[in-house]
């Protein structure tokens, strides 16, 4: 979900625990809050989808426990690998790119287009990819 909120319920360990997902302009997991209303977890990454600490942006996120495996552009975060799966494709942020060509060449007449490998024309504050392979 792009820039809203939405609510998971989590069943575990026997338990029902629900919780409430916020999100930013390009559906990037910022906040999770209980069912009370209390943040319980924050999130933040760098332009590229990078794990950052979301007390002092300027770290590496360190954490080996998280709620939620999602994060970056709502995608699932392979962390004991350090990739994000982004469904059609396995895309590394620290080399702020997939690990495999994109099988379509969605613009032919931008040569952006013709680095198959690159992540939303390079430019991942505008475009996001849902698929892995579409960009919009």
């Amino acid at each position: 979900m792009q820039n809203g909120l939405s609510a998971i319920m989590d069943y575990s360990n026997g338990q029902e625990n629900l919780y409430y997902t916020y999100s930013d302009y390009q559906g990037n997991l910022l906040a999770v809050a209980n069912e009370a209303g209390q943040v319980v977890e924050r999130y933040a990454y760098d332009p590229w989808g990078a794990r950052r600490n979301p007390s002092d942006w300027s770290q590496p996120d360190n954490r080996t426990s998280l709620l939620f495996s999602r994060g970056y552009t709502m995608h699932e975060h392979l962390d004991d690998f350090g990739l994000i799966n982004m469904n059609g494709r396995m895309y590394d942020p620290l080399m702020a790119q997939f690990l495999s060509p994109d099988p379509f060449i969605q613009a032919p007449g931008n040569w952006f287009n013709y680095n198959r490998y690159a992540y939303c024309y390079n430019n991942p504050l505008i475009y996001t990819d849902p698929s892995g392979e579409f960009f919009k």
